[in-house]
């Protein structure tokens, strides 16, 4: 149920090779970030399975709020040593739980 998240953006984010998801599935995910008491809840679909480099996942539509309050909690979300680089590369990573899964 905790999917560790990567490559994040406004629009969406990578996450690791998950024999429970598959192209075409949804998902309702909370996210969450080191400034916030309450998680920020979205929906999701699985876009595109890229193997061994995880899964893609394509938030839906976000008002104006919501993007500003993603924005928030990208700006305060951790940096760790990126699996296959070296210590200079870096990713941000969120930690977010799978609230709700539809499959395709």
């Amino acid at each position: 149920r905790v999917l560790l998240g990567r490559d994040i953006s406004a629009g969406g984010m990578r996450v690791d090779p998950n024999p429970g998801l598959s192209v075409g599935g949804h998902l309702r995910l909370a996210l969450h970030g080191l400034d916030r008491s309450e998680p920020f809840v979205v929906d999701a679909r699985v876009e595109r399975d890229d193997g061994e480099s995880g899964l893609v996942l394509r938030f839906g539509a976000l008002d104006d709020a919501s993007v500003r309050v993603l924005t928030r909690l990208l700006d305060h979300l951790p940096a760790i040593e990126a699996r296959a680089g070296g210590p200079n590369d870096e990713a941000t990573v969120v930690i977010s739980e799978i609230l709700e899964r539809q499959s395709a």
